[in-house]
C-alpha cells in the first residue's frame, strides 16, 4: 500500500484534499500506464476536433475548405482560417457509494478505496487543465456536479464524496438508483467528448449495462474501474461473522469446495466485466482494495485489460 493512502472506514475531506499534493508530485506517465490511459485522447468534437484560432494569409498547402470567403472578399487577397487541436476535454467520474461498497477485510473498505481513486483522478485532471465533474451514487440519492475547470467545482465534488462516504452504514436499508440508470443519466449529461469514469464494484447485472455503456462510450471514452476485495477473490479458509443490516451470518469458507466456488464467481465475475467492455468499447481496469492508483502490491489473480 502507498504511504499517501487513506485507511479505514471512511474518508474525511482533509484526507481527499491532501491527495492534491501526492497527485501533483506523482509521474504523470506512470499514473496513466497503471490506469492503461496511455496514447491519444478524445476530441471534444467528433471530426475535426480543433478549434478556431485566427485568420491568416492563404499559403501554399493550406485547406481550401478553410478559407475565409468574406475576409478575402474584404482584402482582395486569399485568406484562411486558422485552427489548432482541442485538447481540454471535460472528465466526469461516476462514483458508487451504495451498500455493496461497504465492505472490506484489510485496513480500509471498498468504498474508500473507490473514494481515494475518484480524488485523485479528479486532482490529475484539474492540474491538467481539463473540466473535471462527477456523479456519486448513494443511498441518499445521486449528487451531481457538472464538469468546471474551476477549483471551487473540484472541492464542490471532493465534499459531494465525503459526505456519501460517512453516510454508508452496515443497517443501510434504502434502496440506491441502479448503476445502469446512473449510466443512462450520464449520457445526457455527457452526449460527447467526455472521458468518463466508472468506479464500482458492478454488483449489478452485467447485461442490464451494456445497452447504457454502448451509448455512452459511443461519444465519449469509457473506463470501468472494478474495486474488489481481496476476500472476494480468494479468502482463506475459517468461518467469518458477516453483518446484514440486523442479523448476524457466518460465512463458512472451512471446505476447499466452497472456497473453489467462490474463486470461480469472482473469476465468472471479471471475464463478465471484460466481455462487457470489449463489446461497449469501453476500458477495462481492476484495482485490489489494498492498492491504490498511487502504486501498491497486487494479489494474485488481479486481471487489468486496458
Amino acid at each position: 500500500m502507498h504511504p499517501a493512502s487513506i485507511q479505514g472506514a471512511y474518508v474525511t475531506l482533509e484526507d481527499l484534499l491532501r491527495l492534491r499534493l501526492t497527485a501533483r508530485t506523482a509521474e504523470r506517465e506512470l499514473f496513466d500506464a497503471r490506469l492503461g490511459a496511455s496514447g491519444a485522447r478524445l476530441s471534444r468534437f467528433r471530426g475535426r476536433g480543433i478549434e478556431f484560432t485566427e485568420v491568416r494569409s492563404y499559403q501554399p498547402g493550406d485547406d481550401v475548405r478553410s478559407i475565409d470567403w468574406k475576409v478575402t472578399a474584404r482584402r482582395m487577397t486569399p485568406h484562411t482560417k486558422v485552427y489548432t487541436e482541442e485538447r481540454e476535454r471535460p472528465e466526469l467520474i461516476i462514483l458508487d457509494q451504495t451498500r455493496n461498497m461497504f465492505f472490506g477485510t484489510g485496513t480500509r473498505l471498498k468504498s474508500v478505496t473507490a473514494a481515494e481513486t475518484a480524488a485523485l483522478l479528479a486532482w490529475q485532471y484539474l492540474a491538467r487543465g481539463d473540466r473535471v465533474g462527477g456523479m456519486i451514487l448513494s443511498e441518499q440519492g445521486n449528487t451531481l456536479v457538472k464538469p468546471k475547470r474551476r477549483l471551487a467545482a473540484t472541492l464542490h465534488l471532493l465534499r459531494a464524496i465525503t459526505a456519501a462516504n460517512r453516510a454508508l452504514h452496515a443497517r443501510l436499508n434504502d434502496p440506491a438508483m441502479p448503476l445502469a440508470q446512473a449510466i443512462e443519466e450520464a449520457c445526457r449529461l455527457a452526449p460527447t467528448g467526455h472521458g468518463i469514469h466508472i468506479i464500482s464494484d458492478f454488483a449489478d447485472d452485467s447485461s442490464e449495462l451494456k445497452r447504457p455503456l454502448q451509448r455512452l462510450a459511443r461519444h465519449n471514452q469509457v473506463r470501468l474501474i472494478y474495486i474488489y476485495d481481496e476476500f472476494e477473490a480468494s479468502p482463506p479458509a475459517g468461518r467469518f461473522p458477516l453483518s446484514c443490516l440486523d442479523a448476524r451470518l457466518i460465512f463458512d469458507t472451512t471446505s476447499e469446495a466452497a472456497r473453489a466456488r467462490i474463486g470461480a464467481s469472482f473469476d465468472a465475475r471479471v471475464t463478465s466485466l471484460q466481455a462487457l467492455c470489449q463489446s461497449t468499447d469501453c476500458r477495462f481496469f481492476s484495482l485490489p482494495n489494498h492498492t491504490s492508483l498511487l502504486g501498491g502490491s497486487s494479489i494474485k489473480g488481479a486481471r487489468h485489460v486496458a
